[in-house]
């Protein structure tokens, strides 16, 4: 081989070489705008905390109860179902029972998936929620919180 042929070879391959960066520089900001268009797209992955907090007359804890536990049973089933806590605290002088519980749910998509299930449940079951508290004298402050990361 002359060295000619080895020059035109040479620039042959480094021809090949620069292009071949030049396509995956290109094929990679395509994947990087892929992946930012898709993370935009979908729902942050940030827990999703409902809590509930309820102001129950002492003789309606029972009934109050017993509907909670049908409750945490069912939710505890749905799909992005984290974990779930209840709080409670007797305060004598008003003979009520507070009760907060929380509902902690891996995002925001899974926990109106959930809240879907739930109001398919009531309505399979004809339970009326609001009926049912207002029944018991059962007051009811609900509130939707994401969880901080520090």
């Amino acid at each position: 081989m002359n060295l000619q042929n080895l020059s035109r070879l040479i620039a042959c391959a480094v021809f090949t070489l620069l292009f071949s960066i030049s396509a995956n520089a290109q094929s990679t900001k395509a994947n990087e705008k892929s992946t930012a268009k898709k993370a935009e797209a979908e729902p942050a992955n940030i827990q999703q905390v409902l809590i509930d907090k309820f102001m129950i007359p002492s003789a309606s804890l029972a009934d109050f109860k017993a509907r909670m536990a049908v409750n945490r049973k069912f939710i505890k089933t749905l799909p992005g179902f984290v974990k779930d806590d209840v709080y409670s605290r007797t305060d004598a002088a008003s003979g009520y029972v507070h009760i907060v519980t929380l509902a902690v749910w891996k995002n925001e998509t899974e926990m109106k998936k959930a809240k879907e299930a739930v109001q398919a449940k009531y309505t399979k079951e004809e339970f009326n929620m609001p009926e049912f508290l207002d029944k018991l004298g059962i007051k009811m402050e609900r509130g939707q919180y994401e969880l901080v990361k520090e």
